[in-house]
């Protein structure tokens, strides 16, 4: 009902809670033509990266500044490492 850009906020609101749900849901609509496939790997892209901002939150929230600082930067090259690799496509 909403295209693309519905694809992607849903996207990013799966993302909270689970990347896993929000990726087979751009793959399918992909796989049904419904929407292109750089559509699909953008909205697998924002619900990864929200994923990864949940998860430092948490962990800034519930294990202070030293968790934080523990988890922040394998989490955050993993971030990039996902927007560089949509961006090389």
């Amino acid at each position: 009902m909403f295209g693309s850009h519905g694809v992607t906020v849903t996207a990013a609101i799966a993302g909270t809670n689970d990347v896993h749900a929000a990726t087979l849901a751009a793959a399918t609509l992909s796989a049904a033509g419904s929407i292109m496939r750089t559509q699909a790997l953008f909205a697998i892209l924002i619900a990864f990266v929200v994923n990864m901002a949940v998860k430092l939150t948490i962990a800034g929230f519930t294990g202070g500044l030293r968790l934080f600082l523990i988890v922040a930067p394998p989490l955050l090259g993993m971030a990039a490492a996902a927007v560089a690799a949509f961006l090389l496509l």
